[in-house]
């Protein structure tokens, strides 16, 4: 399923190559790199790794640039023009990048409630494990309404006055696969096309799921494009900066060199997201196959490739893992509020119960205090008897 992924990583990674050879004027079949001597060639090559790895760039992402320019060679024949052996000695070993770690849940609720509309769409999106690169081709129509589902028993349910989204990505390739948005994920993306269409937007089932940012007084908003990853990179850098999970680096001390750095931080800006949702679905029980499918990996081993779950069985997977993904504190307040409706029944139990027995003691004393004042009268009747009886005759 990554090769789609990789694809797009490639294009993206040659265009950054392309972009660093300033003395050559490519056209956009890139035949003057079929025309360049092998050993400018490989110069080339190695002064862009070395530009990557002072900007910070990963080792990772150095050896995924070799490997799109290499492709881009063997595609046209013109691989052994090349010594890659040497090219790949040339790559860092490290960085000294910081082990990642996944964002935690209060860290994304804060990036929702900080997040405008249009965010809370993206990030929707996100915590279904889509990587970032799949979001601007998807469409309103990579979209399907879900509002019931069955259990592993063949038990039919309804979502509670919700729905859900079936999400297809990467439609129509050999990678494509299917996820699913949560009943909050659902109603953010729903809130999300509707102020479109009230901006003026005309939405098909063609537009662009996620589209360009626009101001809706000074721009037309009937003209959508589809958001790039550039502006993705931009949106999420300053939310994230906002809400101080991943603050921005002090400036270098003053008298170094200045050199442009990528930031280093302990979580990756998107995959961080990625991660936390394939550990939420392990952390609810989901099955294991199933859980790769859903976000996006290919199935492990021979049985994930006989054993394939149906869309039903990954769904009835997914609904495990509904309350861990869902980042809208709406279903969790409504599910305090019927709690504290319960409570508050069995305080009403509770006091009409205290009421009925207060009421029964009440009548419980005053047939004491009537019988007590029975029992003064009887005395007091025996009293005035005995004084009044005349006494007995001696024989």
């Amino acid at each position: 399923m990554d090769n789609y992924y990789t694809r797009k990583n490639y294009e993206i990674y040659f265009g950054e190559f392309r972009k660093s050879l300033k003395n050559a004027s490519l056209s956009e079949s890139c035949n003057e790199l079929l025309e360049m001597d092998g050993r400018e060639l490989e110069d080339n090559i190695v002064e862009h790794i070395k530009q990557m790895a002072k900007a910070g760039a990963s080792t990772s992402s150095i050896r995924l640039t070799l490997s799109a320019v290499r492709k881009f060679f063997v595609e046209n024949r013109q691989e052994n023009r090349v010594n890659w052996t040497w090219l790949k000695g040339r790559i860092p070993k490290s960085n000294g990048r910081i082990k990642d770690r996944d964002y935690t849940k209060e860290e994304l609720v804060k990036m929702w409630e900080q997040s405008d509309i249009r965010k809370k769409a993206i990030l929707s999106l996100l915590m279904t494990g889509i990587r970032k690169g799949a979001i601007p081709d998807l469409r309103v129509g990579s979209l399907a309404k879900i509002i019931e589902y069955r259990d592993r028993e063949g038990r039919q349910h309804r979502f509670e006055s919700h729905y859900i989204y079936k999400l297809t990505v990467y439609e129509g390739s050999d990678s494509e696969y299917v996820t699913f948005l949560t009943p909050a994920g659902a109603k953010a993306v729903d809130r999300y096309i509707e102020a479109r269409t009230m901006a003026g937007e005309k939405v098909t089932a063609n537009s662009p799921l996620i589209r360009d940012a626009f101001d809706s007084v000074n721009a037309d908003a009937s003209q959508p494009k589809p958001v790039t990853l550039a502006a993705l990179d931009m949106a999420f850098t300053r939310l994230t900066r906002s809400v101080g999970i991943r603050p921005k680096e002090k400036k270098e001390e003053e008298g170094r060199k200045k050199r442009r750095r990528q930031d280093r931080h302990d979580i990756m800006l998107f995959h961080g997201i990625r991660k936390y949702v394939n550990h939420a679905l392990v952390n609810a029980g989901c099955n294991m196959i199933a859980k790769e499918l859903l976000i996006g990996h290919a199935a492990p081993g021979l049985e994930g490739s006989y054993l394939r779950p149906t869309e039903e069985e990954l769904l009835a997977e997914f609904v495990k893992a509904i309350p861990a993904l869902s980042l809208s504190q709406e279903s969790e307040l409504r599910q305090q509020v019927n709690r504290l409706r319960v409570e508050v029944a069995d305080i009403d139990v509770l006091k009409e119960g205290y009421l009925e027995l207060k009421e029964d003691n009440r009548h419980l004393q005053e047939q004491i205090a009537a019988l007590i004042e029975a029992s003064k009268r009887a005395a007091e009747n025996k009293r005035i008897l005995d004084d009044t009886e005349p006494p007995l005759a001696s024989a």
